[in-house]
């Protein structure tokens, strides 16, 4: 059983605790660097009757009021992926607002335009997070990388 933990900043059940964090930096003040994130909601027509598809459509316009936008993702508990929309989330627990905080410097992902894209974006993850945790030191972790993204060519 999951609860939201409101007014905590964290979501728990009997087995974990999960909490916003900003990424490391390398020097004290850095701002932390998180990939920007977006949400796609679409309907395929195929196999949808026309009435579906009409909601499916006045869903999506009623969902551009930047004021539906922040009611909706926060109802959600997910972020808005727009400035109006976070500017507009209502009754937003301190895990999203905490999270709208620290994701505020983040950055288009670089390792989305690559064809390969999610192998290395995989690569990078794993092996970061082996570091993170000390499961490897963070040199076995870049000599790994390097190793892997030669592989990948």
């Amino acid at each position: 059983m999951f609860t939201t933990g409101r007014g905590t900043g964290l979501v728990t059940d009997s087995n974990i605790v999960t909490m916003p964090v900003p990424r490391p930096v390398v020097n004290n003040g850095d701002a932390p660097q998180s990939v920007q994130w977006g949400h796609a909601l679409v309907m395929f027509s195929k196999d949808r009757t026309s009435q579906q598809l009409e909601a499916a459509k006045q869903f999506l316009l009623w969902l551009e009021d930047p004021t539906n936008v922040g009611a909706y993702f926060t109802s959600q508990g997910m972020l808005p992926a727009t400035t109006a929309g976070l500017a507009n989330q209502q009754s937003a627990d301190s895990y999203t607002t905490t999270w709208a905080q620290i994701t505020a410097t983040s950055r288009p992902d670089e390792t989305a335009a690559l064809p390969n894209g999610a192998q290395v974006a995989t690569i990078l993850g794993q092996e970061a997070e082996g570091a993170y945790y000390g499961t490897e030191t963070p040199d076995a972790a870049v000599q790994s990388i390097a190793s892997q993204l030669r592989q990948l060519g």
